[in-house]
């Protein structure tokens, strides 16, 4: 797929993919060079593997998914784009054009893996069944991916061919998901008094809330700022927190185990904003969503994913 070793993609001379990652003993790192692979340079030929990096489950049967010229607006994936054997034609197509006698299938993660790498900022799209109006980071519908993948089975055994499917892993367990604890912040005693200072008219908010029966006692204890000296956990956003931004108090908490840092928030955790040593990141100034997939944004993700699995268990038998 790539000329080299390095990685990466051209579009018109241009770098739009960076060289592939490596490991270098504490975090993943780019491959050093510029990519040698131009798009626009089309493979042809019969390719037995037709994987396409990125392909969410709607995408292999969606035609002009490898057409060069919708690349730049993010309307064809660049990797079918190098050996697509025309311009309209679709994954599928192109697979069985060369009438195997044997198949393996396996797609599915990608419809809930960019939701759950941008933090959850895309959208559960439960119930809409237009994928052409998901976002990149969007969750597919279920019944979108039941049909899709019954239609990718029924196509690709329709001349006999033999297959093997495979179901789904829950993504969250990736190490991008795990290597960030939720509670990195070291403190001493001191940085604890003045955090706490700073959240102290937060958390009095949030007891008036109590008095004004417009939190329960559970939410706020949820939802209270209390740093100690030690390790500690960072606050972030929470938008499935009660919407008390009428009243001037934004949603905030501290994260727990179940909530899960992402692997790129490693080097942004505790930088500062404009050089300014009392506005922290993940301390006195809290993550925004992208930083974390909260507790509830996993749930959506396994719920998205079960339902997958028994779509791929009932095609398969």
């Amino acid at each position: 797929m790539t000329n080299d070793n390095i990685g990466g993609l051209l579009l018109g001379g241009n770098v739009i993919a960076g060289t592939r990652l490596y490991f270098n003993g504490q975090a993943p790192v780019n491959v050093a060079g510029k990519p040698t692979t131009e798009v626009t340079s089309h493979l042809s030929g019969a390719f037995n593997n037709m994987g396409v990096p990125g392909a969410k489950s709607y995408h292999l049967i969606a035609a002009g998914y490898g057409n060069t010229a919708g690349v730049a607006s993010g309307l064809a994936n660049p990797y079918f784009a190098r050996f697509s054997s025309a311009p309209s034609t679709t994954v599928l197509a192109d697979a069985m054009a060369q009438n195997p006698t044997f198949f393996s299938l396996f797609i599915g993660g990608n419809d809930v893996l960019a939701y759950a790498t941008s933090g959850g900022t895309g959208k559960d799209q439960t119930g809409n069944m237009d994928p052409s109006t998901y976002g990149g980071s969007d969750i597919t519908d279920p019944t979108v991916f039941k049909t899709v993948f019954t239609n990718l089975a029924t196509a690709l055994t329709s001349k006999g061919a033999k297959g093997v499917v495979a179901n789904l892993p829950y993504i969250t367990s990736l190490p991008y998901f795990i290597t960030v604890p939720y509670n990195p912040a070291t403190l001493t005693a001191t940085l604890a008094t003045q955090l706490n200072a700073g959240y102290a008219a937060y958390n009095g908010g949030l007891q008036q809330m109590v008095a004004n029966k417009l939190l329960t006692a559970d939410e706020v204890a949820r939802r209270t700022i209390n740093f100690k000296a030690g390790s500690n956990a960072v606050v972030l956003v929470d938008s499935y927190l009660t919407n008390l931004s009428a009243y001037g108090i934004p949603s905030y908490r501290q994260a727990t185990k179940e909530d899960l840092v992402v692997l790129s928030a490693r080097t942004f955790i505790g930088t500062t904003v404009g050089g300014d040593p009392t506005k922290v990141n993940g301390l006195s100034v809290p993550l925004a969503d992208s930083w974390v997939l909260t507790k509830d944004e996993v749930a959506e993700v396994k719920k998205a994913t079960d339902a997958y699995n028994v779509a791929i268990q009932a095609v398969a038998r």
